[in-house]
């Protein structure tokens, strides 16, 4: 009988222990938050759900529009093909004001806008009065860019954009770059230095190997198609 409530008591001392340390270890965790339910109406549907979220643009960072005028006098040619040039410009404020004060005032309003297009192929130097030949496109004041129509392949051109007087004078403001238009067909330069279709099929041959006859002959008969038109194969022999 002593030894059942000795057990017993040891038994309750246990669990009290246990119990005590349960309490002091929960006591040193942090206690969390029970967590908020999300409320859903299952009748909608969110785009925010499945789409990519929006990212503002940082400041600076945009696409900005690129300015239509830069505050520069400049006259640029191109070359389009072999009958057309493109060119495009800008003529400042300041540029007008030195005009103005040239030529007084009004002048600006009396003289009309022209594109002076000069040949100047085989001349060494410009200096706007030594051109071959030049032809007056007369253009509006709010343009800035123009497509000419030269129909001369090979050649040399310069354009200067000036301002037109009633009685004839041509006063310069801007002069452009020279370009060449290019040709307009096949180059007529050959190359006379490609070897012979039998040297060049005997050295694949040693180098090679090639031993078939059949894939010899059909290999040489391909290289005589791809070069039926060979400096090699035109030139007579020597005394004919």
């Amino acid at each position: 009988m002593a030894s059942m409530l000795l057990w017993l008591i040891i038994l309750l001392f246990a669990v009290a222990a246990a119990l005590l340390w349960h309490t002091v270890a929960r006591a040193g965790r942090p206690r969390l938050k029970p967590a908020t339910p999300l409320r859903r109406d299952w009748s909608e549907e969110y785009a925010g759900e499945i789409s990519i979220p929006h990212l503002k643009p940082r400041p600076g960072l945009a696409n900005p529009d690129l300015p239509e005028h830069y505050q520069r006098d400049r006259l640029v040619l191109l070359a389009k093909d072999p009958y057309w040039l493109y060119a495009y410009w800008e003529v400042t404020a300041a540029r007008q004001e030195e005009f103005v004060a040239a030529y007084g005032d009004g002048a600006w309003q009396i003289s009309r806008p022209v594109l002076r297009v000069h040949d100047v192929t085989g001349i060494g130097h410009f200096n706007g009065l030594n051109a071959r030949s030049y032809t007056d496109i007369e253009i509006a004041d709010y343009t800035s860019n123009w497509y000419i129509n030269v129909g001369l392949p090979e050649h040399d051109y310069c354009v200067e954009l000036g301002r037109l007087f009633p009685d004839g004078r041509f006063v310069m403001l801007l002069r452009s770059n020279i370009v060449t238009t290019p040709r307009a067909a096949v180059s007529s330069l050959t190359d006379e230095e490609w070897p012979p279709l039998l040297e060049v099929y005997k050295n694949l041959q040693v180098k090679t190997g090639l031993g078939s006859p059949l894939l010899v002959e059909e290999m040489f008969a391909r290289l005589v198609e791809m070069q039926v038109s060979s400096p090699e194969l035109q030139r007579k022999p020597a005394g004919d």
